[in-house]
């Protein structure tokens, strides 16, 4: 009878040390990648040369240029002009505060807000920004 209490015992011993070890190996590593900064860009003479409606061109930017690459295209093609000298960074809370110009060359300012520095395949949406007309 000890050697059958002995022999369930070390039985139960190794089946919870292989539990134990599948649990272990059941997890996974988890990075989580906050936005570095943000680049803010003049779309001012975009928007003059639009001529549309602030709901409408946002559409129209996000429906057309929502992805990380094709935010860094209509950049390039548009040859917008960085606002910002060095990305803006975020405090531990995760916001981000700065000022910009109410107007640029004496016309109501926009300015399109994008990610800097992001890795991985999930981006942050481009945020595009009208101050208001008068």
């Amino acid at each position: 009878m000890k050697k059958v209490i002995l022999l369930l015992g070390l039985i139960l011993g190794i089946c919870n040390m292989g539990v134990t070890a599948f649990a272990e190996e059941s997890q996974v590593d988890v990075l989580i990648d906050t936005r570095p900064g943000l680049d803010v860009y003049d779309l001012t003479e975009w928007r003059s040369k639009r001529s549309g409606n602030e709901k409408e061109d946002k559409e129209f930017i996000l429906d057309t240029y929502g992805t990380k690459d094709k935010s860094a295209k209509f950049v390039k093609d548009e040859n917008l002009t960085k606002v910002n000298a060095a990305p803006i960074s975020l405090d531990d809370t995760g916001k981000a505060t700065f000022t910009l110009p109410r107007y640029q060359n004496e016309r109501d300012a926009a300015y399109l807000i994008l990610s800097s520095g992001e890795t991985g395949k999930h981006y942050m949406l481009p945020i595009v920004l009208y101050l208001p007309q008068v």
